[in-house]
């Protein structure tokens, strides 16, 4: 993942993205064992919770 997102992000100048740590922002999506969506996170915040 560390590659996928944060190699992009730093290419265009993005300081607060493409990771998972604090101070940073974090829109993700998690996927259940059957890869359908089981919670949603934008901005840092469970807009869906898992």
């Amino acid at each position: 993942m560390h590659g996928a997102a944060s190699t992009p992000s730093a290419a265009i100048g993005l300081e607060r993205v493409g990771g998972l740590s604090p101070g940073r922002q974090a829109d993700l999506v998690l996927l259940g064992a059957d890869h359908l969506p089981v919670g949603v996170m934008a901005g840092g915040s469970w807009v869906a919770k898992p």
